[in-house]
C-alpha cells in the first residue's frame, strides 16, 4: 500500500530520490512479464526494454543504467527460465 495522492508519484520533474516511496505490486512485475514472454505476447528484448532501459530514462539515468554496454553500470539479473519458485 501507497497512500501517496497523485501530484507526488507523478514527479515529472523532481529527482526519483525525493518521490515517495512505494509501488504496490512490483513483488509480481517480473513474474507477470515473463508469462507474456512465455506466452509469445512480447519479446524477451521489449521486456528489458519495458523494464530497464525506459525506467532509466524516465527517471534521468539512461547514460549509465537501463543497457549492456561499455560505461553503463552493470545492474543484471540472472534468470533461470526452467526454475520454478513462489
Amino acid at each position: 500500500h501507497a497512500p501517496h495522492a497523485p501530484a507526488e508519484k507523478a514527479a515529472l520533474y523532481a529527482a526519483f530520490a525525493d518521490t515517495p516511496g512505494g509501488m504496490p505490486g512490483l513483488q509480481t512485475l517480473l513474474a507477470t512479464m515473463l508469462r507474456l514472454v512465455d506466452e509469445g505476447l512480447i519479446a524477451l528484448p521489449e521486456l528489458v526494454r519495458m523494464c530497464a532501459r525506459n525506467p532509466a530514462e524516465r527517471f534521468g539515468l539512461g547514460r549509465r543504467k537501463g543497457r549492456i554496454a561499455a560505461g553503463y553500470d552493470a545492474d543484471l539479473l540472472i534468470l533461470d527460465p526452467r526454475r520454478c519458485s513462489t
